[in-house]
């Protein structure tokens, strides 16, 4: 599995334009993606760490 960090999302910039058209799903849009980001890094990271201790995939620490 491979991952790369997601580009950091000024969510105080995208949250004043999402209110000032309205639309607040842009802005759970923008942090989900952003979470999703972080969770695909920190699997990766888990994965590695894995791999280096001799763990099958799968199997956790």
């Amino acid at each position: 599995m491979s991952a790369t960090a997601a580009e950091p999302i000024d969510l105080d910039a995208l949250k004043a334009v999402a209110e000032a058209d309205g639309d607040s799903a842009v802005v759970e849009r923008a942090w989900l993606a952003r979470v999703h980001g972080e969770l695909s890094t920190l699997l990766a990271i888990q994965e590695r760490v894995g791999q280096c201790f001799g763990l099958a995939e799968g199997q956790r620490l």
